[in-house]
């Protein structure tokens, strides 16, 4: 019997209860509907003259990786999305940009940094638990969108992926309606969580499956520049946050281009696991090269695995492979014997940059 398969010792290794926020990504979605109304009243808050050319999300680490679904999403549809994880804001913003400062705490010193930095003329809320930024939200009348409190913020993309969403189309950045894909993504979810939780054993549990096949190794997502872009960007985050394990995200046709010559340096490829994700809508010169680099790699990597999803919803294959991610991650961890929710790194980084007092 796999390691993984006892409920009990899975308990002890959990006390911050990540693998129940895991399986709340579901949830989360299935109330995303019920957003809407409040959306709509910041959105009308704004006043704006016109509808915005593109939304500009400002955020970091778990905070902002619902931008980066929203963008790769909405592509397709017309919509324009663009992240910034950094310090102040690009010089390129303008009245047509709808900036929204997305949190988790409140607290997080980058974005802090952005919302102090926006001129009054460009449109602006933001997205929150509270902290900081809702404070100062609330002195300068921006609108704000509140967040449940109590998570991890890299638990809580549901939250803040359908927010997102509806920002968009309130904006009239996403002419359609999300609701619909983000229901079919809800009930893709509900399905999948029983397939991935600690109750499916090991032999039937794809999740369980990938934690032990990465055991000791470096993982190495690789995925197209398109959808699932996003979605090794959060399999790299959920590893080292999650499993406390270093990995690396790649895309292509970039890869091609640098990286893929880089896993014969320093005996390093005997510890590397590659994972690419292959959409089915991939252009097939993306799919030709997915392919090419599973054979090409694979003789000098410790192995290759080849993740595809399923869900006919373009919105629900991201979160598949998502909550696939996420669950690895927390099996990782518990074969590592750490508990995957602290990250006591980042808080000590944090609390030395805030200095002394």
């Amino acid at each position: 019997m796999s390691r993984l398969d006892s409920p009990d010792r899975l308990r002890d290794l959990d006390p911050g209860g990540m693998l129940r926020q895991v399986a709340d990504l579901a949830t989360q979605l299935a109330h995303a509907g019920t957003r809407m109304p409040q959306v709509r009243v910041a959105i009308e808050a704004l006043d704006l003259q016109r509808p915005p050319t593109e939304l500009l999300v400002c955020g970091m680490g778990g905070s902002a990786i619902g931008g980066d679904y929203a963008a790769a999403w909405g592509a397709s549809r017309g919509a324009r999305v663009q992240v910034h994880r950094n310090y102040g804001l690009p010089g390129w913003v303008s009245a047509q940009t709808l900036v929204l400062f997305c949190s988790y705490s409140g607290d997080t010193e980058e974005t802090l940094s952005a919302f102090a930095a926006v001129p009054a003329h460009v449109p602006h809320l933001c997205l929150t638990s509270g902290g900081e930024l809702a404070r100062r939200a609330a002195a300068a009348g921006v609108p704000v969108l509140s967040l449940a409190a109590g998570l991890q913020p890299r638990a809580a993309l549901g939250h803040t992926l359908g927010a997102i969403l509806w920002v968009l189309h309130c904006a009239k950045l996403l002419p359609a309606s999300p609701q619909p894909a983000i229901e079919a993504a809800a009930r893709q979810l509900e399905q999948l969580a029983s397939q991935l939780g600690p109750e499916t054993p090991a032999v039937q549990n794809r999740a369980k499956q990938l934690a032990a096949m990465a055991a000791d190794k470096v993982i190495w997502i690789c995925t197209g520049s398109g959808l699932l872009e996003p979605v090794g960007r959060r399999w790299k985050a959920q590893l080292n946050e999650n499993a406390k394990v270093m990995a690396l995200a790649s895309a292509l046709p970039e890869m091609h281009h640098n990286e893929i010559m880089g896993p014969d340096a320093y005996a390093l490829g005997g510890k590397v696991q590659l994972l690419l994700l292959a959409d089915p809508q991939d252009p097939a010169p993306i799919r030709r090269r997915l392919q090419a680099t599973a054979d090409l790699l694979r003789p000098v990597l410790a192995g290759v695995e080849w993740l595809e999803p399923e869900a006919p919803d373009d919105l629900a294959r991201m979160l598949e492979i998502t909550m696939l991610a996420d669950y690895t991650s927390v099996y990782l961890a518990f074969l590592r014997q750490v508990d995957p929710s602290p990250v006591e790194r980042i808080q000590e980084l944090k609390a030395r940059l805030r200095g002394p007092g």
